[in-house]
Order: structure tokens, then sequence, then C-alpha cells
């Protein structure tokens, strides 16, 4: 499983869209098996959660988004 998180200087973000990257951890069986760190492109509404979709990304993490990134993630059914 993959998990994002968004980041600002090592801490969770305090917004999705306007973080400086995404910390993007691999677990499996319980333990954390990898790390990579991917910039933020550029906030575009309703483009992140698609990236990360791509990505691979299964679960996310951030203190806030808005309305449209929330949608946006339940409709990739996550």
């Amino acid at each position: 499983m993959k998990i994002a998180v968004a980041a600002d200087n090592n801490q969770v973000a305090q917004h999705f869209g306007h973080c400086e990257g995404f910390a993007v951890f691999t677990a499996e069986g319980g333990a954390v098996t990898g790390e990579e760190f991917i910039p933020n492109p550029g906030h575009r509404p309703g483009f992140l959660p698609h990236l990360l979709h791509e990505l691979g990304s299964e679960c996310h993490y951030c203190r806030r988004h808005g309305c449209q990134c929330r949608c946006s993630f339940w409709r990739k059914r996550y």
C-alpha cells in the first residue's frame, strides 16, 4: 500500500494543494518498506488527487484540503 502525506519542511502540511510536496510511503506487512518525495507540481483544482492516484497512492493525509479535493478522492474510491 502507498500512503501520501502532504508535507512542508518534513511536517504534515497545513493545506493539501499548497504543500511543498508529498512524502509517499510504501507499507507492506505492517511496516514501512520505502519512501520517496514527490514535489508539488502546482495547485490546480482536481489535479493533485489524480496525480497521487496515478502514482499508486491508496491513502492520503494532510491537515486540510478543499471540498473539490475531497470529492476527487471520493470519486477515485480511496
